[in-house]
């Protein structure tokens, strides 16, 4: 902790930007070149607290703040300690859903561009909480993932799409192709996880090869090698392996070429902009050149529009999901309208 007597918030960067460039340079240690860097966390007196405590806390939230930021500094703000209060009750509402099986699964189509007909499905994660109403997974899952939450949150995702594919089977009901589920690449840091999943689906009388599951370029890239065991031991257990959300990392030919992937799929950014934006759509004809020449299946998320269908359809891609065809649905609603009388819709 810096206490600067007599400094207003602008006077409290100026010296919180002195320190972290002074902390900053390099330092050698036993032959070893160490660089440190720091978040900074600021609060005022008396606009901040008027008490030792209080101050503390407040920089302590902003420190939390500043660690996201782009220069690492951050003055305490009120509405930080309202973001903080409502992470917390997320974090507490979360891991009683997870425990008493609030959560549900959507499901949305993944259809033949050719002619509409159905050919798999993605399980989409959906949290409408008694208090807290409608919860975004982009808020709660990077929070599960923060909070140690994520494992028992994938847990319960593998365990009520397994249910659902075996109450649909005993139904008469198959689905065609593959149910694709998104895993975290914080579960990937379990070196047992791969054991445990396919062991799981087993359990539930399901083979692997009734799963997709989809995987994050960015969750891929933080740990290559040990990305590359887990996949491997995946696809050998019999999973399809998916990059999902491909064109928003940092993917480079030759890691996709190493990784045991099946299919890509286009982030709905590019579909979304493809007619409007050449770069857009340079990327989507870029990515489905790659996607050919490594034997992948393409998948184009997000597709909204009959034009964009037509499009990506004359680019050659075979495969899609978005609202042109169905939003994701409950799964009694998704049976009623794809299973029990499937209706083709033309691309």
């Amino acid at each position: 902790m810096v206490l600067a007597a007599g400094a207003d918030a602008p006077g409290a960067r100026a010296i919180a930007a002195r320190l972290a460039e002074a902390i900053a340079r390099p330092m050698d240690v036993c032959g070893h070149r160490l660089a440190v860097r720091a978040s900074i966390g600021i609060s005022v007196f008396p606009s901040d607290g008027v008490g030792s405590e209080l101050l503390v806390r407040n920089a302590d939230i902003a420190m939390y703040a500043a660690k996201r930021s782009r220069t690492g500094i951050d003055v305490y703000h009120p509405r930080m300690s309202a973001r903080l209060a409502r992470r917390v009750q997320l974090a507490d509402r979360l891991e009683r859903a997870i425990r008493h099986d609030g959560l549900e699964l959507y499901y949305q189509p993944q259809v033949s561009m050719a002619d509409g007909t159905l050919v798999g499905a993605e399980a989409l994660l959906r949290w409408n909480d008694a208090e807290l109403g409608q919860v975004s997974p982009d808020e709660f899952v990077p929070l599960a993932e923060h909070r140690g939450l994520i494992d028992a949150l994938g847990h319960w995702v593998v365990a009520r799409a397994c249910a659902q594919l075996r109450e649909w089977e005993q139904r008469g009901l198959r689905l065609p192709g593959r149910l694709a589920i998104n895993l975290s690449p914080r579960q990937f840091d379990d070196p047992d996880f791969a054991d445990r999943l396919t062991g799981h689906v087993a359990a539930c009388g399901l083979r692997p090869d009734r799963l997709d599951l989809e995987l994050t370029e960015s969750g891929l890239m933080a740990d290559p090698d040990a990305s590359l065991t887990v996949l491997a031991t995946l696809r050998t257990a019999g999973f399809s392996l998916s990059l999902d959300d491909f064109g928003m990392g940092y993917s480079s030919l030759a890691h996709l070429r190493g990784f045991p992937l099946d299919s890509l799929k286009l982030d709905r950014s590019f579909v979304r902009g493809m007619l409007e934006h050449r770069h857009d759509y340079a990327i989507v004809v870029a990515t489905m050149a790659m996607a050919q020449s490594l034997g992948l299946e393409l998948v184009a998320e997000g597709v909204e529009t009959r034009a964009q269908a037509d499009a990506l359809l004359e680019l050659g891609c075979r495969r899609a999901q978005g609202f042109l065809f169905d939003a994701p649905l409950p799964a009694e609603a998704f049976a009623r309208r794809w299973l029990l009388q499937p209706e083709p819709v033309e691309a």
